[in-house]
């Protein structure tokens, strides 16, 4: 019952979802790869440029994970500073909300035809279709990927203990970015996290409060890949690492309190519940994002404290 009802239909469209990603990101690094590297490199000498190029070097990558590696790399092969860093970080927070956006549309029903269009163009000859063949496939596995994770609702529904997931923790806000923050380190993938939110959302087994809540654990979760990532590398780059922990740790920190009033103003803003959870993680992405950007010198000077570090031109 529970193999067939929850654990099955749950595996598999998270791996289908998951396995969407990896194809998507693949298609657009054959794509764009070069270009992100040198908006990154070249591209972030003020913290304003910085937020730009981490928003568009991650709408274009489709991973704030991956340009955060991709950070940390060109941070420790001293391409770039510590202090161009925190901007990029900054803007890879935003950019990470456009995946979100377009799944929380309902165009479910297009996601077969998105991957056989990807599947024949990855047939051409030429690598600029194949890799865009890769893209639009994946983005079709992605949809295929939420379908099948809805399948676990009804047997969700049937239990009791959803019923009662609001009076964990200030009603419910301390587990969901706990479990928000487990479930996106285990599988590495924010993105995957919020979805599953989402739908949880959209079928009303939860409410749309501790949604916005799993979705604030998985900013948190979705930092033990940057943190894995600079283990093999030198100071610099444990720096971009921690800075990623501590600014979105403190954003969701700063936010407990607002989540309620998030709830509100994504209702005002759509009656879709995939939508509202996909809007209040844009809102909140975007205002952690603006108002840490005039504070990047302070901030700056706490990570090198924290790190026991020394400034970089």
């Amino acid at each position: 019952m529970v193999m067939k009802d929850l654990v099955i239909p749950l595996a598999a469209g998270l791996a289908i979802f998951l396995f969407g990603m990896q194809v998507m990101r693949i298609g657009f690094e054959h794509l764009f790869l070069e270009k992100a590297k040198k908006i990154l490199g070249t591209l972030t000498r003020t913290p304003v440029a910085g937020l730009v190029s981490g928003t568009v070097a991650t709408a274009i990558l489709q991973s704030s994970s991956a340009v955060l590696l991709l950070v940390i790399g060109l941070t420790h092969a001293r391409i770039m500073t510590f202090r161009q860093t925190i901007g990029v970080i900054l803007g890879a927070n935003i950019g990470t909300v456009v995946t979100t956006e377009l799944l929380a549309i309902s165009v479910h029903q297009l996601g077969v035809y998105f991957f056989i269009l990807g599947a024949v163009l990855f047939l051409c000859p030429r690598t600029a279709l194949r890799a865009s063949g890769m893209v639009t496939g994946g983005f079709g596995l992605l949809f295929l990927g939420m379908e099948t994770m809805q399948g676990i609702a009804p047997f969700l529904e049937s239990l009791s203990w959803l019923e009662n997931a609001s009076q964990w923790g200030q009603k419910g806000i301390l587990s969901g970015i706990g479990f928000g923050l487990l479930l996106t380190a285990v599988i590495q993938s924010s993105t995957a996290t919020t979805v599953i939110a989402m739908n949880l959302t959209y079928e009303q087994l939860i409410s749309l409060p501790l949604a916005i809540a799993i979705v604030l654990g998985s900013n948190i979760g979705t930092c033990v890949t940057a943190l894995l990532g600079s283990m093999a590398t030198n100071l610099a780059g444990r720096q971009v690492a921690v800075a990623h922990v501590l600014l979105n740790v403190l954003g969701v920190f700063l936010f407990i309190p607002l989540i309620p009033l998030l709830s509100v103003i994504v209702e005002q803003l759509t009656s879709n519940p995939m939508l509202q959870v996909a809007h209040a993680q844009t809102i909140f992405n975007v205002l952690c994002s603006l108002l840490a950007l005039p504070f990047t010198k302070a901030f700056e000077r706490m990570v090198l404290l924290v790190t026991r570090g020394s400034a970089q031109a």
